[in-house]
């Protein structure tokens, strides 16, 4: 089954109905190609060689996993005033672009004809996100603060 490529915006679908697909291979008619995927996010962070993301979690795992990382605002509570908030702790690991379509594409270019940027963009993330382990980290300081009060 294929999608309609104009309700796609010039982008066709091959596969399964859009509606059931897991993952979604999509070409455009210009010979670009993108693959979506639902349900597979820490597969599709391992695979990726930069990330594009709208929202705060699923931005700094990006980060952390060294990804670097474009940003578009959102809307309602993730939008323009979410991102002046971020801006700072993002820092260089990522570039901000609005919401206007047409700004995606050249800072996208840019980032993938800079690879010095993208190297300390990686880095940068890295840094600001630390190391993997924090949650079992903290789950063990959790468990021990627990016992203690039970003995204590």
């Amino acid at each position: 089954h294929e999608a309609s490529a104009g309700r796609l915006g010039g982008w066709r679908a091959s596969g399964l109905p859009v509606a059931e697909a897991r993952w979604l291979d999509l070409s455009h008619f210009a010979g670009g190609r993108a693959i979506l995927a639902r349900d597979v996010f820490p597969e599709m962070l391992m695979a990726a060689e930069f990330a594009i993301g709208m929202a705060g979690t699923a931005n700094e795992q990006a980060m952390g996993h060294g990804l670097p990382l474009i940003v578009v605002p959102g809307r309602g509570n993730q939008g323009v005033s979410y991102m002046r908030m971020k801006r700072a702790f993002y820092g260089p690991a990522a570039i901000e672009v609005s919401r206007i379509e047409t700004d995606l594409a050249p800072a996208l270019d840019a980032l993938l004809g800079d690879p010095a940027r993208q190297a300390k963009m990686r880095a940068e993330g890295r840094v600001r996100m630390g190391g993997p382990g924090a949650s079992a980290a903290i789950a063990t300081v959790i468990l021990g603060l627990m016992e203690g009060a039970r003995n204590g």
